[in-house]
This record gives C-alpha cells, structure tokens and sequence, in this order.
C-alpha cells in the first residue's frame, strides 16, 4: 500500500512510469487514500497533476497572475478574492494541487463567516473560484501543469440575482441628501448604468463631450474588449458643472487623487433620504429598470451595461409584460367587419 503513516502525518507515495511521486497529506487517513486514488486515476488518463519539476509555490504563481491581471481589470478585487487561496494553498507548488484540494478549499470557505459575521453566499464563493482558475490556467499555458484543477468544479448554485431599482422620488431624495462630491457621482450612476470602479476610475480623457461617449478603460475578463457608454443630454451637464482644476480624474479629491470609496457616505445619504436595503450596485439596476421599462430592446441595454452574456440582462424581463401588452394592443382587431 503506498499510503503510509511517518509520525502524525500520513503521505502518499506511488510510482509512475518509474517516476516516484510522493505527498504529505495530513492527519486524515481517508484523505490520503483518496489523494493515492486521485493520482492513479489521473496517471491512468495521462492527466496527472503536473509535470514540471521546476513548477513554483503557488503564492508566486499568484503573484505573477496579478502583475498580469492589473492590465485588465481592478487588481484589488483580484487581490481580494485571491487573498484566502494564498493563504491556503501559499507554499504548495502548483503541480501538487488537485481538484479534490480544491473541492475541500471551498467547503471550508463555505463554512467560513464572512468578516460581518454573516454567512457566506454561494456567489461569493464561484467568485473566489473563478480568480482560483485563472491562476491554474496561467499554470497550464505557462505548461507548469497539463489540466486545470478547478476546470472540472462545477459552480454552487447561486440565488437569482436582485434588481432592486430607485423610485423617481427616491432617487431626487437620494440626491438631494448627498454631499457635494457624492451627488454627481450618483447621477452618473444612475445616467449611464457604469459600474462604480468604472466611475471612480474615471478621467477626462475618457469624456468625448463632442461624440457624446464614455471611454471605459477597464477591459473585460471574458470579451477582452473595452468598451463606450453614451451620453445623454443629463450626463454632459453632470460632467459640465463639474470643476476640473487641472485634476486627470473627473472625481477626484483634494490632492488630485480618484476617489478610492465612497461607502460613508453613501451610507448616511440613504440614512438622511430613508432609503432601506439599497446598495450603490443597485443604482446600475436602476439605470438599466428604466431603459427597460421605456421599451429599450433588451440587447441594447446589456451591451450599455457591458454584460456578456443575454442571461445577465434577463433579470430585468419582468419589467417587460406591460409594455408587451401595450405592443400587441396596437394590432387591429382582425374581425371586425369580416365577412360571415
């Protein structure tokens, strides 16, 4: 038997085409012996683990990952969802980690409270695991590994997603009880359907006042595409009455910087406006609700919002039935005055 016990540990030790492949597991018999079945499986496929002697820890396999990220899209999400894996996983070379690794990585960050103390959603964690396979795909391409050890992890089962949307009223309220640096960054939001990284990273070279568009800079992980969102007549005064100062970014604070958050703020503007379960996030859905409810195509709304996919957009089709109604209301009735 190649499981064998060396103290209060057990370890794994098998050859491969007279290549001897050994691992430390833990206490855990049973783990060991599903670790020993794991690399017999995967060797009798000709997908085993990994095959480069020379693969690093996967903390630096990380670190380069985001170096490369940074490029692409915000780097401390990245960070973020990445942070824990590290933690985890930090000094393990990347060809010892196997989808049975991962599968027990994310049972335990299942079970772990988020930092309010409040338990962990099934989004959150697909989210951690999407930025865990995109550190293993580096790995197959760099050929440190020959599969991707999350590939085959199928995603947990997340809640419909919520598309809370702003009153009229509510959101003159919201705006009203903002602070001065505040309130133009929420009629953006509300104008356009730009996300709040989007908005906060924002410069004025990014501004075409004569095309009327904004220039997102950020590139989309899944299309590799930047893209434009238009301007309506509301949006150019916003930005109008907005003081550059010789600032790059269009929001900006004192020392010319962007602003990095504006959660405290926000918080006490719903608080003074009386607005109850409402994220920033959700004044994106308001944007989008409203194009919707104005009868804008759905394909149309999801490409302004930078969706990249239909089924994103389609938690917003309930708002369509009374303009549906309104459509068909239109066609005459076919048998009036019909011959007999």
């Amino acid at each position: 038997m190649s499981v064998r016990k060396r103290g209060d540990k057990y370890t794994v030790d098998v050859a491969i085409n007279g290549k001897r492949i050994q691992k430390t597991v833990g206490p855990n018999k049973r783990e060991a012996i599903a670790v020993e079945a794991k690399i017999k499986e995967d060797a009798r496929r000709g997908e085993f683990f990994g095959f480069s002697e020379s693969a690093p820890p996967f903390k630096q396999l990380a670190k380069k990952h985001l170096e490369l990220y940074k490029a692409k899209r915000s780097i401390e999400t990245e960070s973020a969802l990445l942070k824990p894996a590290i933690e985890a996983f930090g000094d393990r070379r990347v060809n010892e980690v196997a989808q049975f690794d991962i599968e027990k990585y994310r049972a335990g960050r299942m079970n772990t409270p988020t930092r309010f103390k409040g338990k962990r959603k099934p989004s959150t964690c697909n989210r951690e695991i999407a930025a865990l396979h995109r550190v293993f795909q580096c790995a197959v391409r760099w050929k440190m590994i020959r599969v991707n050890p999350v590939s085959g992890l199928e995603p947990l089962e997340e809640a419909r997603g919520r598309a809370r949307f702003l009153t009229k009223e509510e959101a003159r309220s919201l705006l009203g009880s903002s602070p001065a640096h505040l309130a133009p960054i929420i009629a953006v939001a509300l104008g356009t359907g730009m996300r709040k990284g989007e908005i906060l990273k924002l410069k004025w070279d990014d501004v075409d006042f004569d095309r009327r568009l904004i220039y997102i800079r950020q590139v989309n992980a899944k299309t590799g595409v930047a893209r434009h969102v238009p301007m309506s007549e509301a949006v150019c005064k916003v930005f109008s009455s907005i003081a550059r100062n010789g600032c790059v970014y269009v929001f900006s604070d004192g020392n010319g910087k962007p602003y990095r958050d504006n959660r405290t703020a926000f918080k006490n503007a719903l608080k003074k406006a009386e607005i109850r379960n409402f994220r920033f996030h959700d004044l994106r859905h308001t944007a989008a609700s409203y194009m919707v409810m104005a009868g804008v195509p759905m394909r149309t709304v999801g490409d302004i919002l930078g969706h990249t996919t239909d089924t994103m957009t389609e938690r917003y089709a309930h708002l369509l039935p009374e303009h549906r109604l309104k459509a068909v209301e239109s066609l005459p009735d076919w048998r009036e005055n019909a011959q007999a």
